[in-house]
C-alpha cells in the first residue's frame, strides 16, 4: 500500500510538472502569435503608406508617359508630313 501512495504521489507530482510545462509552453507560444500578428499588422500599415504614396506620385509618371505617347505619334507621322510637303513644294 505504501508503494502505491508513493507512486501516486509521484505521479502526481510529474503531472504536476507537465502541467507547468504545458503552460509554459502555451504562454510562449500565445507571446509568439502576438508577436507575429503585431509584425505583420505593421508591415500591412507600411505598405498601405507606401500604395498610396505611390497612386499619389505616380500621377506624374502617368503623365509623363501619356505625353512621350503623344510625342512619339508625332514623330511617328512626321516622315509622311515631310514628305507630303517636299512633294508640295517641288511642285511651286
Amino acid at each position: 500500500m505504501a508503494a502505491a501512495e508513493a507512486n501516486l504521489t509521484t505521479l502526481r507530482t510529474e503531472l504536476g510538472d507537465l502541467a507547468d510545462q504545458v503552460r509554459a509552453e502555451a504562454g510562449q507560444r500565445v507571446e509568439a502569435v502576438n508577436a507575429e500578428r503585431q509584425a505583420r499588422e505593421a508591415a500591412v500599415r507600411d505598405l498601405r503608406v507606401h500604395l498610396e504614396g505611390l497612386g499619389a506620385e505616380g500621377l506624374h509618371m502617368e503623365m509623363t508617359g501619356v505625353f512621350w505617347l503623344v510625342m512619339g505619334v508625332v514623330l511617328a507621322t512626321m516622315p509622311g508630313e515631310i514628305a507630303c510637303a517636299a512633294t508640295w513644294l517641288r511642285g511651286w
